[in-house]
């Protein structure tokens, strides 16, 4: 609005408030005469005010005629773009935020501006507002503060518009309206809901306190001031390159949580802390303790003594109030504020979930679940069902004593076992993901848990339903020892001798007992040996783990084929088998395996987290072996769609880790058929960097959530090669920076992970060694080479895969050593790969096999080409070495022209091609006539 305008109107509204409510659409209607725009915008403001008392809008009339008094320095008044400040509403070390209105002729709008404090705009806070502001831009939730708009002021300080949030801090409101515990909790579990809706979009807020959540007068809640938040993901805030964030820690110390005050790495478990002291002070209008001006020291001490004070211990609430905390709400605060970080809620959303089962008098996951606890939780939310039913049980009692007398002493051992065996794998999971326990000492407590196992495998007999308990406490120990299908501790090995352990007693339970629980556990016990064989590269141990799997599933299938269980065990077994073939270079028959597993399962979501998880891993699976065979079109649209199904069910379960890690897995997965190192790609390195990412943001998440796991970490180092894959072709140099850092983390993990992580590690090494063009740099891509060479030679005779690499690896060091006009180990690498070259065949269905071909028959050739060029030999020796060459080069044309006869030419495949044919095209390094006439 011009300034005309804005006048007019609040000459209007004015005139229009000093009348009876009854006078004033006629007043309003005859002052605006035709103005159907002024007459809406005076009707909207006379609309929001419900009373004859001075509103928002009079108030605000009241501020700007102060303004125009205010002294020359202050800012109220200034207009920024179509935005008057009209008062400061609050202050502190980074800026200032002003009541402001929007004045031009679009809209009238009260809103709050945020700026830096003029002459305190250093590069750190006009970084550190820029990054608040991109942050609150990526935030859209109904209980965030909203922003409206952005800009510089004319000494180029940036300020943020945002939605004006009328109202009182949480604890205020809820004192003000005398709300009972119930509505305070049902309140702060809108708290819960905007700071969860933050940590999925990967953004930490740092500075939950009373004032930073207000309550509208509409009982609304808004989260606010986002000045200190931290992105999990900084690379996915898009503002300017600044210093790195400064030492000093920002924060409120009474809400801080212990990590944050001692300065350490912070993760989403910080704000559950800090909702954990929100959520103490809204029920007992206290603080549980009080940090100010205290040392760092100094307040560890306080919350180490008083951190642990349970809600209903606070002194100034009454008996009545006492009682309401006591049991359910303590044990919540105190999970919440658990000084240990991994020991609190996993997530908010679950912090949430615990408050809705106190609501609905359901047992808390922060209580010990005793039976007793339970039982009373039930009788309370069912009175008069359970009163019913104690007359009926006495009834049926009598009827059944005998019969439940005969079987109880079975189902009492039943129970024991499980109880006792969940209970062992619990507190061992317990020591080994709250302590920074040694690889030895982890193994140490393994041993204690699998020798208690094997002492309740010796007392269990022979009753079939403890030997199924048994079987399945071995698979869960062997999940968390290695399994590569979810977060472990990386003991591949021992992961197997448990596996096993459970498919020899599943076996003798199916053979005592057969039925539907029994055979799944045989096949389960061989899909889990079937997927850590593969992961470990032991292929044929892989396949016949699989194929025993597949004989069960098949014959369990055919009974109910309708049944989803069973169309997912067989599935699970088609691909197995389908990952065996792709990985012996077989990927026309992997491709076959997955057809038929897409054949059993089907290709649509059905929204069940399970099993949308599982079809997205077979549209990976497909697109794999699609681009093996050379069909990159197919294989990028079934990873896109795999992309496509895992966003979706991160949108179902933002929660859950699993969901994440499909995504995660998902948009690793495709960076390969987009800007991958295996020459079967499509060379857009723009997109690939798009995913590879949105994958790191991801991976570094789920590092966050769990440091200890390491199935988190092993995916951060996948990624950090995803990342110098994706920058390979465009950026040599910055790929290499990812490369190492995927090297560093894979070789830190390669005691956990053994035989794949070594893989790996050479798979990263020749990467790096690949983009390190520069010629000071030939003495480390020779070191990065050898040391790849000696995995490599510890794989050769695991799988054809192993021996395809060893060939190459020997090929690589044959190129390095020539390069550096070593031609006698030149040769002798390539003498090395000679065997290997007989052992592929060019009609392999595998382009992987075509592409090291290519490039081993083009290294075995330039060996030859150089000594041609050796004027010190005779003519004769130079003309044959010269035709020796042409022999090789010519082969590795071929080889190259195939990838065009199957339709599967690259960017880099036809890039070698064309390089070979200008070789061949030279004239031979000795004239033929030189040799005749000699």
């Amino acid at each position: 609005m011009k300034s005309d305008r804005w006048s007019l109107v609040e000459e209007i509204f004015q005139g229009a408030l000093e009348r009876p409510p009854a006078e004033r659409r006629r007043y309003v209607e005859n002052a605006c005469k035709s103005d159907k725009g002024l007459l809406s915008e005076i009707e909207s403001l006379l609309e929001s005010d419900n009373d004859s008392e001075r509103t928002l809008r009079s108030l605000i009339a009241d501020d700007i005629k102060e303004a125009a008094q205010a002294s020359s320095h202050s800012e109220t008044g200034l207009q920024l773009g179509p935005y008057r400040l009209v008062r400061e509403l609050d202050s502190g070390g980074m800026g200032i935020v002003y009541l402001a209105v929007r004045s031009d002729d679009h809209y009238f709008q009260v809103v709050a501006i945020k700026t830096i404090r003029r002459g305190h705009d250093s590069p750190e806070l006009v970084h550190r507002f820029r990054t608040e502001r991109q942050i609150l831009a990526t935030l859209n939730h109904p209980s965030i503060g909203t922003i409206l708009d952005g800009g510089e002021t004319e000494d180029g300080r940036p300020f943020i518009v945002m939605e004006y949030v009328e109202g009182q801090p949480i604890t205020q409101a809820s004192k003000g309206r005398a709300l009972s515990i119930r509505q305070r909790v049902e309140l702060f579990q809108s708290v819960c809901s905007a700071v969860h809706y933050s940590h999925q979009k990967l953004i930490i807020h740092r500075d939950i306190k009373p004032s930073n959540v207000m309550v509208t007068p509409d009982g609304m809640v808004k989260l606010i001031d986002f000045g200190i938040s931290k992105p999990l993901a900084p690379q996915l805030v898009l503002s300017d390159n600044s210093p790195t964030e400064t030492s000093l820690r920002r924060m409120t110390p009474d809400y801080a949580s212990p990590e944050q005050i001692q300065g350490k790495q912070l993760t989403t478990a910080t704000d559950i802390y800090s909702l954990g002291v929100l959520l103490f002070e809204l029920l007992t209008g206290s603080r549980p303790y009080t940090l100010d001006n205290l040392s760092s020291a100094a307040a560890d001490r306080v919350i180490a003594e008083q951190g642990g004070r349970k809600p209903s211990s606070a002194l100034n609430i009454s008996n009545e109030v006492r009682k309401e905390l006591s049991g359910d709400l303590d044990s919540i605060v105190l999970k919440a504020m658990d000084i240990d970080p991994s020991r609190r809620y996993l997530t908010v959303e679950h912090f949430n979930e615990d408050l809705s089962r106190y609501l609905q008098g359901k047992p808390v996951s922060a209580r010990k679940t005793t039976p007793v606890y339970v039982l009373n939780k039930f009788v309370r939310r069912h009175k008069a069902a359970v009163f019913a039913a104690c007359a009926i049980a006495v009834i049926l009692s009598s009827l059944f004593f005998l019969y439940w007398r005969q079987s109880r002493r079975v189902d009492r051992r039943v129970k024991q076992v499980r109880t006792l065996a969940d209970s062992a794998i619990l507190d061992m999971t317990d020591k080994l993901q709250h302590s920074s326990a040694s690889t030895e000492t982890q193994a140490a407590l393994f041993q204690s848990a699998l020798s208690y196992l094997g002492e309740l495998r010796k007392t269990t007999g022979s009753d079939p339903r403890l030997l199924l308990e048994l079987s399945k406490a071995y698979v869960r120990v062997g999940d968390l020892e290695g399994s590569p299908l979810v977060a472990n501790l990386g003991n591949s090995g021992t992961a197997v001798t448990s596996y096993q352990e459970a498919s020899r007693i599943a076996l003798e339970a199916q053979a005592r007992m057969p039925g539907d629980e029994s055979t799944e556990a045989v096949i389960e016990t061989y899909q889990r040996l079937g997927s850590i064989e593969s992961f470990l590269g032991n292929l044929h141990a892989a396949n016949d783990n699989y194929e025993a799997g597949l004989t069960w599933a098949r014959k369990f299938w055919q009974q109910k084929p309708n049944d989803p269980n069973r169309r997912r065990l067989l599935a699970t077994s088609y691909a197995g088998i389908g990952d065996v073939n792709l990985n012996s270079l077989n990927p026309d028959k992997a491709l076959e395996n997955y057809s038929s597993a897409f054949q059993v399962f089907g290709e649509a979501p059905n929204g069940v987290e399970d099993h949308d998880r599982m079809l997205i891993d077979l549209y990976l699976d497909r697109g794999r072996a699609l681009n093996e065979l050379g069909n990159q079109s197919e294989a990028l649209a079934s990873e896109r769609k795999a992309v496509a199904l895992a966003e979706t069910l991160v949108q179902k379960f933002p929660s859950s880790v699993r969901a994440q890690r499909a995504l995660f897995l998902a948009c690793e997965e495709i960076v390969f058929p987009l800007a991958g190192r295996d020459v079967l790609n499509v060379s857009d390195s723009a997109q690939a960097q798009v995913y590879s990412r949105k994958a790191l943001s991801i991976a570094q998440m789920l590092v966050g959530v769990d440091g200890k796991n390491a199935q988190a970490q092993y995916d951060l180092a996948l990624v950090y090669a995803s990342m110098g894959d994706s920058f390979r072709q465009s950026n040599p140099q910055t790929a290499s920076v990812w490369y190492r850092k995927s090297i560093a983390m894979t070789k830190q993990l390669s005691p956990l992970y053994g035989a794949g992580a070594r893989h790996w590690l050479a798979v990263r090494d020749e990467a790096l060694a690949e983009v390190l063009v520069k010629k000071e740099k030939s003495s480390e891509r020779l070191r990065l080479l050898q040391e790849a060479n000696v995995i490599r030679q510890e794989f050769a005779e695991s799988s054809p895969h192993g021996r395809l690499h060893l060939m190459r690896s020997y090929c690589k060091l044959s190129d390095v050593k020539l390069a550096a006009n070593d031609l006698p180990a030149a040769r002798q690498y390539a003498n090395a790969a000679l065997p290997f070259l007989d052992a592929f065949s060019v009609n392999s269905p595998s382009l992987l096999v075509l592409r090291d071909l290519g490039f081993c028959y083009e290294s075995e050739g330039a060996v030859p080409r150089r000594v041609a060029m050796d004027r010190k030999l005779s003519s004769t020796e130079r003309l044959a070495a010269d035709a020796e060459s042409r022999t090789w080069y010519t082969k590795s044309a071929e080889v190259w022209s195939m990838w065009n006869k199957r339709g599967a030419a690259t960017p880099e495949s036809e890039r070698e091609r064309h390089k070979v044919e200008a070789f061949l095209r030279e004239p031979a390094a000795v004239p033929q006539q030189a040799v005749t006439k000699k």
